[in-house]
């Protein structure tokens, strides 16, 4: 019996310290995800810091940082090159007054009435649009102005 109650007490610790290294790792898993949680926060609320900091004071001719500001406008400047190459891929262009995206044969922006391209030279006689450059029409040999 005195086997079987030693071997019972082992048992009953043997289940604590299990039970208690349970909870330590739960309690570290919950720890880690508050770590990471909280500089997920922080990495966001420096990322608005600087963005309101460019925003104020991208135009300063002197800025506190200017290799930052320098990187900043580059990227930018990027980002939009690579905006409006995606957009003529598509067939797109902006108006350069309100900012709609209009088909890029479009003379006239429907949001605001800018004229944003150049009318096509159309044939006096026939009314059919004439090529770039072209001295006379194709269709029925009028001269063009």
């Amino acid at each position: 019996m005195a086997l079987f109650d030693g071997l019972k007490g082992k048992l009953a610790d043997a289940g604590q310290n299990v039970s208690q290294q349970t909870r330590n790792m739960s309690e570290l898993a919950r720890l880690n995800n508050l770590i990471a949680e909280t500089k997920r926060k922080l990495s966001a609320q420096c990322f608005e810091l600087g963005k309101q900091y460019y925003q104020a004071h991208q135009a300063d001719e002197a800025p506190e940082f200017p290799e930052a500001v320098s990187a900043i406008r580059g990227l930018l400047d990027e980002i939009k090159e690579s905006e409006e190459a995606v957009l003529l891929l598509k067939g797109i262009k902006k108006c350069p007054t309100c900012g709609t995206e209009v088909p890029i044969q479009s003379v006239f922006c429907p949001g605001c009435g800018t004229q944003i391209g150049t009318p096509p030279r159309c044939c006096p006689a026939c009314g059919k649009e004439a090529k770039e450059g072209s001295l006379f029409c194709v269709y029925c040999g009028t001269k063009i102005d």
